[in-house]
């Protein structure tokens, strides 16, 4: 049977893509921080050449809210562009044909036309607040892309939007975070308007799919359904709290009475 690296396996993304693959009952290799450091290549290039997945999928990243991007963006563009490099072209040099590397919907432009799509990317500057983080994923992005073209390698990526799930952190400064928090203790006035659009993922939409050939794009985005996201607590959290900014507009007249 062939074994699948998932890099990252204790974050909330990792942890979800080890459950779907306890599911299928698929090989698994993994790998703790005080086992594999992955801002080291030559710890990374060993430990790929060692074990010979046939899949590496990058779940590992530097992360953190709006706060921590702002105050140590030397940190995040750094072990993040580490930990992207040190995988993929680890994998290339251990013959290893096939990677995933997961980034975020932040390598988007600040200003990007809503919804946003693929070819918006490195159109207009990028949000201040995480510049380098989403630099860093971007670099990762890119190298997948020139690897498959370069090498012919089926090395892809994929982008989601804001995740939220079991593994979560919900005291960290995110929008579906505050939004939780603010509606978990008691019913708060929440201040929002229909005309804005988010999007919210649970991290096992992207076990969903994944690239079978060189010719695919170079990412994706999977968008859930409503059932999907009420798979876990916070799913069903946010779709309480989606309800209740309804009413909010309801009573100020942002919209009609009768429910859309």
């Amino acid at each position: 049977m062939s074994k699948t690296f998932i890099s990252g396996h204790r974050g909330m993304v990792g942890s979800a893509l080890i459950r779907e693959a306890q599911s299928h009952d698929l090989e698994i290799l993994t790998a703790s921080r005080a086992e594999l450091d992955l801002t080291s290549q030559s710890a990374v290039f060993a430990f790929l050449e060692k074990h010979q997945p046939e899949t590496v999928i990058i779940a590992a990243a530097k992360v953190g809210g709006i706060h921590a991007n702002s105050t140590y963006p030397a940190d995040f563009i750094y072990e993040n562009l580490a930990i992207a490099a040190n995988l993929i072209e680890g994998s290339r040099r251990a013959g290893i044909p096939r990677v995933l590397f997961l980034g975020s919907s932040c390598i988007y432009p600040k200003h990007a036309p809503q919804p946003i799509h693929e070819d918006s990317l490195l159109t207009s500057p990028l949000e201040l607040s995480n510049e380098a983080y989403a630099i860093a994923k971007i670099a990762g992005l890119k190298m997948c892309q020139h690897y498959r073209a370069q090498h012919g390698l089926l090395y892809h990526s994929a982008m989601p939007c804001n995740l939220y799930g079991p593994g979560d952190n919900y005291h960290s400064d995110g929008h579906l975070k505050s939004l939780l928090r603010k509606c978990a203790p008691k019913w708060s006035p929440l201040i929002s308007t229909p005309h804005a659009s988010t999007r919210f993922l649970p991290p096992t939409a992207t076990t969903s799919r994944f690239p079978r050939n060189k010719t695919e794009p170079t990412s994706f985005t999977a968008c859930p359904e409503w059932h999907e996201m009420k798979q876990c607590r916070a799913g069903m959290a946010f779709q309480a709290v989606r309800e209740r900014v309804r009413h909010d507009h309801r009573k100020s007249g942002i919209l009609p009475s009768s429910k859309p």
